[in-house]
């Protein structure tokens, strides 16, 4: 269980860090697409709307199904096909539908670890794992800066993009055979 924590917490990374890239890529997207200010903002605002318009059926779909199959298939069709489909976007409106599948796809990352630390550790530590969950997912919204920027001007933002739609595919199968269902289910 310990690799699929360690999985869900790099899904995590890359859920912070869909936060705040748009704004890296804006000159870029203005360039190559025509993304005026007030498209990035409503493809920003669709990934927050599906990302929290998800809450409920990914609450539903960990009780029932749990984390391993809500985290990894939502990550692998919102998060990665959602990836995909903003690289290979033609004009805003993609970009607006590639954001709100990623929002999608990023919304059971967070609770579905919640949901694991929750049935199988003491209580008393459920504080410090979601903190060092946040803590290290905050490594997103750095990435999303000054690093995006860098390889961005060495590759470009569309191979960037595809690749980074790679590695969301090969994390959500890691997320399939490492993450289980929790046995353990602690009584209240």
């Amino acid at each position: 269980m310990r690799v699929g924590i360690i999985l869900l917490c790099f899904a995590y990374v890359i859920s912070q860090f869909f936060r705040s890239f748009l704004a890296v890529l804006s000159e870029q997207l203005y360039l190559d697409l025509g993304a005026t200010s007030d498209d990035l903002a409503l493809s920003m605002g669709f990934w927050f709307l599906t990302f929290s318009l998800m809450q409920i059926p990914v609450g539903t779909a960990l009780d029932k199904i749990g984390p391993k199959l809500t985290g990894s298939l939502l990550f692998l069709v919102g998060g990665a096909g959602g990836t995909i489909v903003f690289a290979l976007s033609s004009n805003p409106l993609h970009i607006t539908i590639a954001m709100g599948l990623i929002g999608v796809g990023c919304s059971p990352v967070l609770m579905g670890s919640y949901f694991i630390f929750a049935r199988i550790y003491d209580p008393k530590i459920f504080a410090s794992l979601a903190a060092i969950m946040i803590g290290v997912g905050s490594l997103g919204n750095l990435a999303g800066a000054a690093p995006l920027a860098l390889v961005v001007e060495l590759i470009g933002w569309r191979s960037f993009m595809l690749y980074l739609g790679l590695f969301s595919i090969l994390l959500a199968l890691g997320l399939y055979f490492f993450v289980k269902k929790p046995r353990k289910v602690r009584k209240l």
